[in-house]
C-alpha cells in the first residue's frame, strides 16, 4: 500500500523486479488466480524457498463490513499460526 498526496491509502502495482524489497520473513497472498507462482522472480524469493507463504482464498476477503472484517482477521490469524507452528 502506498500513501498518495491526499493521505489516502491505495493499492498500487509494483514491478516484479523489486517485489523482493517488499517481502519480509513471511508473505501473505490473496489468491485471485494470478500467475505469479510461475515466475522465476517469485520462485527465487527466500520466503517461497523456505515455505513461508500464507495463501488466503480471495472469496472470503472482499467484504469490508464489520462482521466480515472480524472473520477475515480471525482466519488470517489462524493461517499465520499454522505456518509459524510448522517452522
Amino acid at each position: 500500500m502506498i500513501e498518495d498526496s491526499n493521505g489516502d491509502w491505495q493499492k498500487q502495482r509494483i514491478s516484479w523486479e523489486i517485489v523482493g524489497d517488499y517481502v519480509g520473513d513471511y508473505v501473505g497472498v490473496l489468491d485471485y488466480g494470478q500467475e505469479y507462482e510461475t515466475t522465476s522472480t517469485w520462485n527465487n524469493l527466500d520466503v517461497v524457498k523456505n515455505d513461508k507463504v500464507i495463501t488466503f482464498d480471495s472469496k472470503y476477503f472482499f467484504l469490508a463490513d464489520p462482521i466480515s472484517v472480524i472473520h477475515q482477521a480471525e482466519q488470517m490469524a489462524e493461517e499465520i499460526i499454522k505456518v509459524v507452528e510448522q517452522q
